[in-house]
């Protein structure tokens, strides 16, 4: 399943501190992946108009969808946690910018004063190119992915 519009208006939090992802209207199937890790890419003729542009990937707005891209939003989502606000990308992620001026907004978004822990997560969320951006499974073993801190 891929989601394509994770936002943290579509993120719950139980009363046991578990969060829940709701708003599945713009899924897809990703049936066609080969295996959880795979970034096999869904295209899709238009891109649905109520999904939130500030947390596309940068191939969503290509109308190429993965998991991957889903990684990319949960990086937008972890920035807005971490810093309250949107992220430098927001002005610079459309599809007139490169991948090379996206790349160079990233790091330059990194020289805030943000702990390494938090810049390594981003880091590994908001990769351009999909093909090097972690999979979910990678993000788990991450010390913000695994609970047992």
């Amino acid at each position: 399943m891929i989601h394509r519009n994770l936002t943290l208006e579509n993120c719950f939090l139980s009363p046991n501190g578990t969060v829940k992802i709701g708003n599945f209207a713009a899924a897809v199937s990703a049936s066609s992946e080969k295996s959880p890790t795979s970034a096999s890419t869904i295209s899709t003729t238009t891109l649905p108009s109520h999904l939130a542009s500030e947390y596309i990937a940068p191939e969503g707005r290509r109308n190429e969808w993965s998991s991957k891209s889903d990684i990319w939003s949960l990086g937008v989502c972890a920035w807005k946690l971490r810093i309250g606000k949107d992220t430098p990308l927001v002005k610079v992620a459309t599809l007139a910018t490169s991948p090379d001026q996206l790349s160079k907004s990233i790091t330059a978004s990194f020289r805030t004063p943000e702990k390494e822990l938090v810049q390594g997560f981003l880091a590994q969320c908001l990769v351009v190119h999909p093909s090097e951006r972690a999979t979910a499974e990678e993000l788990l073993r991450h010390p913000l992915g695994n609970d047992k801190r």
